[in-house]
């Protein structure tokens, strides 16, 4: 049996399933590296970033939804770079999560796409994201969309 799923932006009732899935990434980061230890109030951080990107016209939440569950989520903002860049609107995917028993069936993708969309008529100059170096899943699904490594960031604790 092929997977149905739609595509649409998130609606306020939206909003425990997809915390439960921006959890579950925090705790997918977590094992990547253990700077990534979620809060102890972790729902509620989740809940009122959720709202934040809701309320925002230049944010959005998109979900996939198979039979009335939310399978995935990806948000997005329209960030601004200081004005002595030339191209200084650009876009920004935030977070992006599929339940496990979803990945490699094409949801992330058509996501990707509704989002890009978005982008486009927002009018952003470009988009980035940022991955785990760990995280070589999304590494290859962002390269496979056209994404390029230009920037690295190093870290030195002061333990």
């Amino acid at each position: 049996m092929k997977d149905i799923w739609t595509i649409r932006e998130a609606k306020k009732n939206d909003e425990s399933q997809v915390v439960e899935l921006l959890n579950n990434l925090m705790k997918q980061h977590y094992i990547y590296d253990s700077l990534y230890e979620p809060s102890n109030d972790l729902t509620t951080e989740f809940t009122a970033e959720f709202n934040r990107i809701m309320n925002n016209e230049d944010g959005l939440v998109l979900i996939a939804e198979n039979t009335q569950k939310v399978i995935g989520v990806l948000t997005l903002e329209i960030l601004d770079k200081p004005s002595f860049f030339k191209k200084n609107r650009y876009g920004y995917v935030v977070a992006g999560i599929i339940k496990e028993r979803y990945r490699g069936r094409g949801v992330m993708y058509s996501l990707y796409k509704k989002g890009m969309e978005w982008f486009r008529s927002k009018s952003v100059d470009y988009v980035e994201l940022d991955i785990h170096i760990a995280n070589s899943e999304s590494r290859k699904f962002s390269e496979e969309q056209g994404f390029k490594k230009y920037k690295e960031y190093f870290r030195k604790s002061l333990d």
